[in-house]
């Protein structure tokens, strides 16, 4: 029996559980201390973590995940390595990364940590690329910032989360 507490650490060890049964996953969150979080939960595993984001918001100890292209040889081998890791980890708006233009397969899963903080519009980004999504949150802590009036009046303002729960 495992005895878990706090919604990161039952991430981590959701993903290890995909993971070994042979799972991808996309893994984001609001904000890269979340990503990071449950990255750090993870430095010990074997599993092939791809974490995408700019250097100097990323967390220095999960920057090991970052990814390292200088050995790939052809275009073909890049496409491959890129459809072949296991968890992707970023931010909801990094997935205006060229690792999303090119990978020609969707994940398996698509994680949202911090869904309730999280947008309609920004949720779904993310979410498109997944063929099932686990969200995690709690909208009775904090709702998406949104400053626009118009936005907020037209029910920008409630999470996807907070909809569909």
């Amino acid at each position: 029996m495992i005895c878990l507490t706090g919604k990161t650490t039952v991430i981590a060890e959701l993903i290890q559980i995909l993971v070994t049964n042979g799972k991808s996953i996309l893994l984001t969150s609001y904000t890269h201390s979340a990503v990071d979080n449950i990255l750090l939960k993870l430095l010990d595993s074997d599993i092939n973590i791809a974490r995408l984001g700019s250097k100097f918001k990323v967390n220095p100890l999960t920057q090991k995940f970052m990814p390292n292209y200088e050995d790939i040889q052809s275009y073909k081998e890049y496409i491959n390595r890129i459809n072949n890791i296991s968890v992707v980890a970023t931010t909801c708006l990094g997935i205006n990364d060229l690792l999303f233009s090119l990978r020609t397969k969707d994940f398996d899963y698509v994680i949202l940590d911090e869904a309730s903080q999280v947008s309609l519009p920004i949720a779904l980004g993310p979410l498109r690329y997944g063929n099932k999504f686990i969200m995690v949150g709690d909208h009775f802590q904090l709702p998406p910032l949104v400053k626009n009036n118009i936005a907020r009046e037209n029910g920008l303002e409630e999470s996807l989360f907070k909809i569909l729960s």
